[in-house]
């Protein structure tokens, strides 16, 4: 198993917030259209973009293909999602 780096959020690893962000809405035009065409590519076009994002290819098929893993995300992160929202 590859060593991931540590992300900005505590806690997650750096996949696992890569995917937080996605989900919570927290990436700004660039990243959240990245993932947006990303969450929308057919194989061949999802390759292409794994040339340049390798990392955020992986991890979209990690939470695509793995069972629990965006379950377990939600559980690292409750207290700072809460303290996100309360502002």
């Amino acid at each position: 198993m590859k060593e991931m780096m540590k992300s900005d959020i505590p806690g997650l690893e750096e996949d696992e917030a890569m995917v937080y962000k996605w989900k919570v809405g927290m990436y700004g035009n660039f990243f959240a259209l990245l993932w947006g065409a990303m969450t929308k590519a057919d194989p061949t076009n999802l390759a292409k973009i794994a040339k340049g994002f390798p990392k955020e290819v992986a991890a979209l098929e990690r939470f695509h293909t793995e069972n629990g893993w965006w379950d377990k995300i939600e559980a690292k992160t409750r207290g700072f999602h809460q303290a996100l929202q309360e502002g």
